[in-house]
């Protein structure tokens, strides 16, 4: 009997070893890269939302995590891939073409790629660049269309019927422009009209620019020149075809500008493109719009704007193919929304996130 009970001892210590074994710590190797808000460094600290939402996923499952630190997206998904690490997580967004070679959890974070822009005074070419996309423009070109058609008309009847009218064709033409113009506007200038073709060069000029100066008001009147439009000069795909904008290398933000044919500079750190910005060197920049939030309420606040989100887009952690942690971090953030401690770590973070 007390043999019996021995034995029984024996194997509920050696159950209870394999327990503790069983739950025993996983020593994982995290790839990152700096990229403030979501992983920043102070001392021998990794703090940031993507960082505090894996060290909230580590400590669920029970992870001791050693830290190496990446250059960029790129060279971290490769050092995943390779098996340099365990698993990586910071600003990567996940994609089509980037889960040919490695695995995703499901999304932490909804973030796309935003428009960033320079917050300065506008400028000449901005106001000529809003007036060429208003209507006031259309409507200019009409009153040239008809000024000539009524003009052609005009010369057309007068050759037929005035002996003394011009017959050369430019000049001929010119005086029905003259007409076509003075009859636009419903001007009656009877005999105190420009004789010479040089002052009505000079009035027609004039008529032309009360005609913009009637444009604009219509522009003004149908919200093309409000506020908002005014502060956000630059704010969509539409103004940046055509100017130079800046985008990180290797990253889904030089992607998309290549696939959409714009003229970019490449930048090999965010916060250089950022500063750029800021500073006047360019004019705009494509990257993540979380890190455009939080730049512009810090180091960027008064100096830039944010504009459109261009194109949706998800961060999650990235694992090689096939990786047995996907399963318990995927449960671990599962369980983080449902309990609110996702929300709780993004307001945090984003605190002025509409």
């Amino acid at each position: 009997m007390i043999k019996l009970v021995r034995v029984l001892l024996v194997l509920v210590v050696i159950s209870f070893f394999f327990s503790v074994a069983a739950q025993a710590s996983k020593e994982l190797v995290v790839m990152t890269k700096i990229t403030p808000p979501l992983v920043s460094k102070t001392d021998n600290n990794y703090i940031g939302y993507s960082s505090e939402i894996w060290q909230e996923i580590a400590q669920r499952n029970n992870y001791i995590t050693n830290w190496k630190q990446s250059g960029s997206v790129d060279s971290l998904i490769s050092s995943v891939e390779n098996g340099d690490a365990d698993l990586g997580i910071s600003a990567v967004s996940q994609t089509a073409e980037r889960e040919k070679t490695v695995d995703f959890s499901y999304p932490y974070l909804s973030a796309g790629l935003q428009i960033i822009s320079n917050k300065s005074s506008l400028k000449i070419s901005d106001y000529l660049r809003i007036f060429v996309n208003s209507g006031a423009i259309r409507i200019l070109y009409v009153g040239i269309v008809l000024i000539l058609f009524v003009a052609h008309i005009y010369w057309l009847i007068k050759i037929f019927t005035d002996k003394k009218f011009p017959k050369n064709y430019f000049y001929g033409v010119w005086e029905g422009v003259w007409w076509a113009s003075v009859g636009l506007f419903q001007a009656d200038y009877g005999e105190e009209r420009p004789r010479s073709r040089k002052g009505q060069f000079v009035l027609i000029i004039w008529l032309f620019i009360s005609l913009v100066f009637l444009a604009q008001l219509e522009a003004v009147v149908t919200a093309e020149y409000t506020a908002d439009r005014l502060r956000s000069d630059v704010s969509s795909l539409t103004d940046i075809v055509g100017i130079q904008v800046g985008v990180v290398s290797k990253t889904t933000g030089q992607i998309y500008a290549e696939n959409q044919g714009l003229n970019f500079i490449e930048y090999s750190k965010t916060s250089d493109l950022l500063e750029a910005v800021a500073k006047g060197e360019i004019e705009a920049g494509i990257t993540d719009a979380p890190i455009i939030q939080f730049y512009k309420s810090h180091g960027g606040k008064g100096r830039v704007q944010d504009g459109e989100v261009l194109k949706p887009e998800s961060y999650a952690i990235v694992f090689p193919l096939e990786s047995s942690l996907r399963k318990e971090v995927n449960s671990a953030i599962l369980e983080m929304e449902a309990d609110g401690t996702m929300s709780r770590i993004y307001d945090k973070w984003f605190p002025n996130s509409d």
